[in-house]
């Protein structure tokens, strides 16, 4: 019985340091919801990535913060073993996350530490997951300027490599017929380096797509189980290059 308390005040703790660090509308005005709305609550169906990157996003777009918050922090500290819950209680948590909040974030970094936490449920990784929690729910929703660039010049980079790839099939094919064998060996290697060079910038343009989506809050809530646990990133890259829409919301409006 005495864990179960030290628990509860281990996520009253927590939550009200998340509810500070994000800055909720709530914070510092009196009392707020502790409990979440029944459409809030983490689903048992649902892995806990995906219901951190739901929760976070509905944060983002303005919902019940303080209540999403709280749930999130009862759902995390009662999944720490005894051990790390007491290595939890004897943790100035709130140094930690000031220092940690300084860093870099993304929705990539909040599935990986939600997948992190998830497997090894520990005060580190929990930690780790709260500061990047505390980044992407404090995250407006905005055009990022930085990421749009990003975009556009790997746009360009694969209208290039299109460009080369229209010229060399054509040569392969043309080189077979007038000068026979010998023309297979070096126009193949060098559609085999432009196609790697292709697969690799498809995977990064897939998943900036990604990004600037959520930063831009333009993602429907549906689509992002797609992005946490959907296609493999490889057949989404390939898709979007050949330009079939593999992430509803994904393109800017």
């Amino acid at each position: 019985m005495q864990g179960v308390e030290w628990r509860r005040l281990e996520a009253s703790r927590l939550h009200r340091l998340l509810c500070k660090k994000v800055g909720c509308p709530e914070w510092g005005i009196g009392e707020w919801r502790t409990e979440a709305s029944a459409s809030e609550l983490m689903s048992t169906r649902e892995d806990l990535a995906l219901s951190i990157v739901k929760l976070v996003y509905r944060v983002r777009k303005g919902g019940d913060c303080c209540g999403i918050l709280g749930r999130i922090s009862e759902e995390l500290v009662g999944r720490l073993p005894e051990k790390e819950s007491a290595r939890l209680r004897r943790t100035p948590v709130e140094p930690v996350l000031e220092e940690s909040i300084r860093g870099p974030s993304s929705l990539a970094m909040l599935i990986a530490y939600a997948r992190r936490f998830s497997r090894s449920p520990r005060a580190e990784s929990l930690l780790d997951l709260v500061s990047t929690i505390v980044k992407e729910a404090s995250r407006p929703c905005s055009v990022d300027m930085e990421v749009e660039r990003s975009v556009e010049r790997l746009e360009s980079r694969m209208k290039a490599y299109g460009l080369l790839l229209a010229i060399l099939v054509p040569l392969y094919l043309l080189g077979m017929i007038v000068v026979g064998l010998a023309s297979i060996i070096p126009l193949g290697i060098a559609t085999v380096v432009i196609w790697h060079v292709v697969r690799s910038d498809g995977l990064r343009y897939y998943r900036l797509n990604v990004e600037r989506g959520w930063r831009k809050c333009s993602v429907r809530e549906e689509d992002l189980e797609d992005i946490v646990r959907g296609l493999p990133p490889e057949t989404a890259a390939f898709r979007e290059l050949l330009g079939v829409d593999v992430r509803r919301g994904l393109r800017s409006s």
